[in-house]
């Protein structure tokens, strides 16, 4: 498999993903990420089966483990297919509303604020923050 990320700015991003689509169709995946940390974008070129549900299925598959047993936290473009994949699909607070409107869960925190282990202490240890 092929992955080609570019760093790039958010006016490059609708160009990118038409233009792409346009030469390529279904032959390959896009995908664009935003890290506000950085303020920045990258955006991907990847081959059309790769993703991060698909990556978490292997391992499940493998190791015996259901769908539903799944908990997949993200905040990004870049995690939508996987929380939509899992048994409890969790987006960050500080996420993407594309992210926050697929989510089951919306974590009270961000991740600069420790969101996963809210995410960790809620859902695997039953505890309250």
């Amino acid at each position: 498999m092929i992955r080609l990320s570019v760093i790039t700015g958010e006016p490059d991003i609708p160009l990118l993903h038409a233009e792409l689509k346009k030469r390529f169709g279904k032959k390959i995946k896009t995908i664009d990420t935003f890290f506000s940390g950085w303020n920045f974008w990258i955006f991907e070129i990847l081959d059309k089966t790769c993703s991060k549900s698909s990556g978490i299925e292997f391992l499940c598959r493998n190791l015996g483990i259901t769908r539903e047993e799944v908990i997949a936290v993200g905040d990004n473009h870049n995690d939508l297919d996987m929380i939509t994949w899992a048994g409890l699909g969790v987006g960050m607070r500080n996420g993407m509303d594309t992210v926050l409107r697929e989510a089951d869960y919306i974590t009270e925190k961000t991740n600069n604020e420790n969101g996963v282990s809210e995410v960790i202490r809620k859902f695997l240890f039953g505890m309250k923050e």
